[in-house]
Parts: structure tokens; sequence; C-alpha cells
């Protein structure tokens, strides 16, 4: 039998482990999600003070199971914290050189640079949405939230977010319509 003693050390041990084993790529996927480094930062913090009050929910920290349960509480700590601040970031982009695209046989320099717009008008699209459709809008098709889960956190009705998401996407259509249109006339 253990003393206490030697299970907080374990503990401990098991804590810094984790912390070593995980805490560049956590804060990568924060820095990502939220767009700024004190928010990233914020969620990091959070995410190690609930691993550390659950360490006997993680056996392997090596394990596909482990890890995913890691990233599922900072994800979780991330929504928290924009739904107590009735906010959500504005997506960034992630910047890839182009040179490096570019070595790809299959993707051409001039493929990354239509990417590159597509992809910048797009965000631009989801940013111009109000919140009560842009925060589910990202919580399902940028987080990966189920529309259960969406309603849940929001504190919304099921039917809501399903709703909310339908209009999200109408009036990206209708941003993108109105872009093309206005292209055309120029």
């Amino acid at each position: 039998m253990k003393s206490s003693h030697q299970e907080m050390s374990d503990a401990a041990k098991k804590q810094e482990e984790i912390f070593q084993k995980y805490n560049k790529k956590l804060y990568y996927i924060a820095l990502h999600i939220t767009g700024n480094k004190e928010d990233a930062e914020d969620a990091l913090q959070t995410t190690f003070l609930n691993i550390s009050q659950n360490l006997h929910k993680i056996e392997d920290i090596d394990s596909n199971k482990a890890y995913n349960y890691i990233v599922t509480i900072l994800k979780n700590n991330i929504t928290d914290t924009f739904r107590k601040h009735a906010r959500m970031p504005h997506i960034e982009y992630d910047e890839v050189s182009a040179d490096k695209l570019a070595q790809a046989d299959e993707y051409s320099l001039d493929e990354y640079i239509a990417d590159k717009i597509e992809f910048q008008e797009a965000v631009s699209a989801v940013n111009k949405l109000k919140d009560e459709y842009r925060i589910p809008f990202l919580l399902k098709y940028y987080i990966g939230m189920k529309e259960t889960e969406i309603a849940k956190k929001l504190g919304i009705p099921l039917h809501l977010v399903g709703i909310r998401l339908y209009r999200a996407k109408k009036k990206i259509k209708e941003i993108y319509i109105q872009k093309e249109g206005g292209e055309k006339n120029e």
C-alpha cells in the first residue's frame, strides 16, 4: 500500500510528464483556435489545472485516448471562455510558406495563391456574421462540436442551433453571391 506522500509524488510525476509531452502541442492548438497569445495561455493554464484534478482518468499518457481526452478538455475550456465572454475569435488562417507548397509536385504556386485567396474570402465571410450565427457555426465547423454539444454549451434549444447554422450558411452564401455580383458589375 502506497503512502499518501508516495501517491502525491506519483501524481506530480505524472502531471509533469503530461505537461512535458503535451504543452507545446496544446499551446499550438489553443493559439490556432483563439487567435491570440493571451487567450491561448489562459486556456492552457485552465486545461492543465483540469488535468491535475482528473489524473486518475489518464492511464497511459502516450495513448491516443489520453491525447484525445486532453485536447477535448482544452477545446471545452476555450468554448466555455468564449461563451462567458459572449464572443468567438475571428478566424486566422495558417501562414504556410509559398515556396514549401510550390515544391510539392501536385500543388503549384498558382494553386496555393488561389486557395489562400479563397480561404481568406471564406474567413472574411464568416467574420461578417452576427455572433448568434458565427458562434454556433465556428463551434460546429471549426472546433468540430456536435449540435447537441453546441446547444448544451450555449444554453439554447437544439432546434435553435440547427436554425442558426442554416442561417449562417445562407448568409455566407449571400455574401459570396454579392461579392461575385459586385465583381461582375465593376
